[in-house]
């Protein structure tokens, strides 16, 4: 197999996976939600949570990196949903 279709194959892959992580995080949000935690609290906890867990696996250099990639994401407006940037 040449070096493009693995590479095309490690893609669709990962997507998968992603989407897989989707819908565990939604199943986990919408579970929770509907136990009463409040959307602020949930997320302060998902996001402290992961990043101790990307950590304690990965390493702290890891977790920068993911906190670099979130600031960059706010910064990108990513997070406005359906708002605009005036």
């Amino acid at each position: 197999m040449n070096s493009q279709k693995i590479d095309h194959i490690d893609a669709l892959i990962l997507e998968e996976k992603k989407s897989i992580a989707r819908e565990y995080f939604v199943e986990a949000w919408e579970s929770a939600i509907a136990d009463g935690i409040d959307a602020d609290l949930l997320a302060k906890t998902m996001v402290e949570g992961s990043l101790n867990e990307l950590a304690s696996n990965k390493g702290d250099v890891e977790a920068t990196k993911l906190i670099s990639s979130i600031r960059s994401m706010e910064s990108n407006g990513e997070f406005l949903g359906d708002k605009t940037i005036q």
